[in-house]
């Protein structure tokens, strides 16, 4: 997954400033890549876990 997103982020870097339309595709092809890499079904069920402690100064 990480030698994708550094393809994509090195394209994103080679390209002029005028090709708008084609950095907005690479950018959206990145994230929806990091997406599905960071939260499909291999990676655990954090929704239930309660603090112990909470932070009283957060907010």
């Amino acid at each position: 997954m990480l030698t994708e997103v550094k393809r994509l982020l090195d394209l994103l870097r080679s390209r002029p400033s005028g090709q708008k339309a084609e950095r907005d595709e690479v950018l959206l092809a990145a994230a929806t890549l990091f997406g599905t890499i960071a939260y499909n079904d291999s990676q655990p069920d954090i929704s239930g876990l309660e603090l112990k402690k909470p932070n009283p100064n957060y907010g």
